[in-house]
């Protein structure tokens, strides 16, 4: 590594009701020399098992985000593999729960 600084970022993208408070959901974001990379909670859309949780989203889509200039997604199991059954994973290649995004 050339000494350049990673940094992590949490990005809020929800909350939930848990017990009567509100619970933030994030997803981060490792800013490294090599590759930004997204970890993803999964917790992206709607999903009728988080229905009772009442979940209230904010999109990455809807913020001043630069989906654009990630490179790398690391993905909950359960995400990568609600991805790949919603065919959501055109165009990139997939390790597990890691996949690379091609370069643009």
């Amino acid at each position: 590594m050339n000494g350049a600084a990673i940094t992590v970022t949490p990005v809020f993208v929800a909350d939930l009701l848990a017990d009567g408070e509100r619970m933030p959901v994030y997803v981060h974001v490792i800013d490294h020399p090599d590759a930004r990379v997204l970890v993803d909670t999964g917790m992206t859309e709607l999903h009728p098992a988080a229905a009772d949780l009442a979940p209230r989203l904010r999109p990455l889509g809807n913020q001043d985000f630069d989906l654009a200039g990630i490179d790398i997604v690391v993905s909950a199991a359960s995400a990568s593999k609600a991805a790949r059954q919603a065919g959501r994973t055109d165009g990139v290649r997939s390790r597990g729960a890691i996949w690379r995004l091609p370069h643009r």
